[in-house]
């Protein structure tokens, strides 16, 4: 029982965690991906 309730708040603890790491993640993803095609786009010209 304790075990279980220990767990369960270790991950309410650990799942916005995860959560707020992979949209930092997908973010930044977006962000380093729209810089290189600006910077392809540049080079074209």
């Amino acid at each position: 029982m304790v075990r279980t309730s220990y767990m369960a708040e270790k991950l309410a603890v650990s799942f916005p965690l995860v959560v707020a790491v992979m949209g930092f993640t997908g973010w930044l993803v977006r962000t380093v991906t729209h810089a290189s095609v600006q910077r392809g786009q540049q080079d074209e010209r």
